[in-house]
């Protein structure tokens, strides 16, 4: 498929289609010799740092394009150059797989903390929630207010003492009363349920 000159002058490709334009190939031809010759012992290297076999061909593959893409690397300094271009392409290699394992790490977790409920767990969640609306809307005003405050909007007994002006022995006796009387509707509101 290649002719090459031997003095280095632009060649032509020739193939089933007829004539490519003509450029010099001379240096990608060296290039393909070269990486054909130390294919061996860089598959080794590759191997060992790598620790993944079948990752092997991909990294290798990587090294090659950049030896092939590079204008600065010399022929006659090729094996140690090849060496450290392999195994900086090993280390990017582990380091974005570090990265993706840690980000499959992320969704994972994330995922199963939010999402451990069967169905049936959820919709015995829906009901509890549904029949506690019902029951707060039986109580009264203040009965309400403290519990949403406390247990909706997350506000420390301290902070319902100050915004409701009441002492903390107050926030301690509403709270405990409002707690009993939701205790008292739930029972009755269940109670309904069973009897219908």
């Amino acid at each position: 498929m290649f002719a090459k000159n031997s003095d280095a002058a632009p060649t032509k490709i020739h193939n089933c289609c007829g004539e490519f334009p003509a450029m010099n190939l001379q240096r990608r031809t060296d290039w393909h010799d070269q990486l054909l010759s130390h294919a061996g012992w860089l598959r080794s290297v590759v191997r060992s740092r790598l620790g993944e076999p079948q990752s092997v061909d991909d990294v290798l593959q990587d090294v090659m394009t950049d030896a092939i893409a590079s204008e600065d690397a010399e022929v006659r300094m090729i094996r140690p150059w090849l060496y450290r271009l392999a195994i900086h392409k090993v280390f990017m290699f582990r380091r974005k797989a570090g990265r993706r394992r840690r980000a499959y790490r992320q969704v994972e977790a994330r995922d199963s903390n939010t999402n451990n409920d069967t169905p049936l767990e959820l919709l015995l969640g829906q009901e509890q929630r549904h029949l506690v609306g019902k029951a707060m809307e039986r109580l009264g005003g203040k009965e309400t207010e403290i519990l949403v405050l406390k247990y909706v909007q997350g506000w420390s007994y301290q902070t319902i003492s100050e915004n409701l002006d009441i002492s903390l022995s107050k926030v301690t006796h509403r709270l405990r009363t409002s707690r009993s009387k939701l205790r008292n509707e739930l029972r009755r509101l269940l109670d309904e349920e069973e009897m219908r």
